[in-house]
């Protein structure tokens, strides 16, 4: 899925953010193929954008690529960064 189909997506409404509870959390998954990291970065802040329009504040946002998770944290502990299992 290239940037330009994912923004159709968002920016077309084909996803209907009104059938969403405003008082719940949610986890969204986004499909983003090998997107540079800097599209990702668009696609995602566009998407938390739209959803903050519509007021639903409480999201995480997990990028994808081919349908497996790309979402890591990361911790920092005793001065150093180390990922979190």
């Amino acid at each position: 899925m290239t940037r330009e189909d994912v923004l159709k997506i968002i920016d077309g409404k084909e996803v209907d953010v009104a059938t969403l509870n405003k008082n719940s959390s949610y986890i969204i998954t986004v499909e983003v193929g090998s997107m540079p990291a800097e599209t990702v970065q668009q696609v995602c802040k566009r998407l938390s954008e739209c959803l903050y329009e519509a007021q639903i504040k409480h999201v995480v946002i997990v990028p994808t690529s081919n349908g497996l998770p790309t979402l890591k944290f990361y911790e920092f502990k005793d001065g150093e960064v180390s990922e979190v299992e």
